[in-house]
């Protein structure tokens, strides 16, 4: 059985950890087309944890169809369960509270949305 999640998992580090760490992935990652980041919008991110249930997010890693990397954000329940639409059918997107889950994408990919202090290496 998975740990129980909690409300509280995470936690804030220092803006100097979250620097280093991000120029280990630029380092490591030269790429010119690399995505450094995604940014996902307040109504998609309080509709996920709006959901019965919902005690936070667990975040997703994927590829689109053209090779792009996505991310996923999905409701999690206390006992580690993912909430995901109750539809059978892969290609219709909950838009209510009664189709279950809602998966979170869409998200704006840094670059090019990316903030003013942020320099592309």
């Amino acid at each position: 059985m998975a740990r129980e999640l909690k409300p509280t998992d995470g936690a804030p580090i220092a803006k100097n950890l979250a620097d280093q760490w991000m120029k280990n992935y630029q380092h490591e990652h030269p790429e010119k087309d690399r995505i450094n980041a995604h940014f996902f919008g307040r109504d998609i991110i309080e509709r996920i944890l709006a959901q019965d249930k919902c005690i936070g997010i667990r975040i997703y890693y994927g590829l689109d169809d053209k090779q792009q990397k996505q991310l996923l954000l999905v409701g999690a329940c206390a006992d580690g369960s993912n909430i995901w639409p109750k539809t059978v059918n892969a290609n219709i997107i909950a838009l209510t509270d009664d189709d279950g889950g809602v998966i979170g994408d869409a998200s704006m990919p840094c670059p090019p949305y990316c903030p003013p202090e942020v320099t592309q290496n």
